[in-house]
């Protein structure tokens, strides 16, 4: 058995050592969208309860308050809006499966490869956006336009926030998808 040459066993350590960092950062993406969707899920028993009443008020006290519509919103929009990260690391978005599904783990990551221009662009116009509408929000103190005349920044600031979290996860599926791509071997172990 031959000894390795030094430059050898450097550069297999550096790739070792760059792997693993590209795997710490993939897996603490994922990690903090799955945190996320685990807590906004939290809401929708909130939701729900706040459902039940309005229906009681509404039709039992024949009371139905100002607030339940605006506050429902919220309560849905939240984990709707959060769980984009969540979506993308779970591979739960649309894909053209009739191609996909006849592709090899590498042709997979390929087409993944491909279709992040995509992705990318379409969650960088949304982040934007968002951010522009939520620093409007803020500025003007954008309230609803509803009986109950709530200040709406606060729900605006998730926007971004959403769109950010779910770019970051995106990276992190590229990452994965490239690796693969380039290597033939899965990133995460």
């Amino acid at each position: 058995m031959k000894n390795k040459e030094p430059h050898r066993i450097e550069a297999e350590q550096t790739d070792s050592m760059a792997v693993k960092a590209l795997r710490a950062i993939v897996t603490g993406i994922t990690k903090a969208n799955e945190w996320v969707y685990t807590a906004c899920s939290c809401t929708l028993a909130l939701l729900l309860a706040v459902m039940v009443i309005e229906v009681f008020r509404r039709y039992v006290l024949k009371s139905p308050s100002i607030w339940g519509f605006d506050f429902s919103l919220w309560i849905f929009g939240m984990p709707a809006l959060l769980s984009g990260g969540y979506l993308i690391a779970n591979k739960s978005h649309v894909n053209m499966d009739m191609l996909y599904n006849r592709c090899s783990p590498r042709g997979k990551a390929i087409l993944d490869c491909i279709t992040a221009a995509a992705t990318f662009a379409f969650l960088w116009i949304m982040f934007t956006q968002c951010w522009k509408a939520a620093g409007l929000a803020i500025t003007r103190n954008e309230m609803s336009i509803t009986t109950w005349s709530v200040k709406i920044w606060p729900v605006k600031i998730w926007m971004p926030i959403a769109a950010g979290l779910s770019i970051l996860q995106a990276i992190g599926e590229f990452i994965k998808n490239l690796y693969l791509a380039i290597t033939g071997r899965g990133l995460m172990k």
